[in-house]
């Protein structure tokens, strides 16, 4: 398989996020990473601001970055590439991402490969990550340093 797409709101990323696209950008020619919006989420940053701080993140240089919309399975069926990589801490993202798989098949043709997280990282969520930087605790051990400045600057000035 020559291209992957990695997708999320990636609100913020985190370092499980840089992990997994990191892993991906060395077992495919060139990896998407795809930032959209989760109709169930509120975000804290913009989509804008996601793309800028993912871009900060990755050095690949087979790593692009875009904002995309809709399902899924559309997004990445339109854009012709190969495969869904996702990754997941444990049995709870497993179950989802089974189903998600199945339905991304379905709906688009497209196969999902499942990549287990570093077990450094397996803890981690972005809505967990966020929860603890509001309430002043240490994240750097959590996402980027880039994205840690960013956090704070957001919720001081919120």
């Amino acid at each position: 398989m020559a291209s992957a797409a990695i997708t999320g709101t990636f609100d913020p990323p985190t370092l499980g996020h840089i992990d997994i696209i990191s892993r991906a950008a060395t077992m495919f020619q060139s990896v998407t990473v795809i930032v959209g919006t989760n109709i169930n989420k509120t975000p804290l940053f913009t989509v804008s601001e996601r793309v800028e701080l993912l871009h900060k993140c990755l050095n690949a240089n087979n790593v692009r970055t875009i904002v995309a919309d809709g399902l899924t399975a559309t997004v990445v069926s339109d854009l012709k590439i190969d495969a869904i990589v996702k990754g997941i801490r444990g049995a709870t993202d497993t179950e989802y991402e089974l189903t998600q798989a199945r339905l991304n098949r379905e709906l688009g043709g497209v196969e999902t490969l499942l990549i287990p997280t570093n077990p450094a990282y397996s803890h981690i969520s972005s809505s967990a990550v966020k929860e603890i930087a509001h309430f002043g605790g240490d994240i750097t051990k959590m996402v980027p340093d880039v994205v840690a400045r960013a956090l704070s600057e957001r919720i001081n000035h919120e």
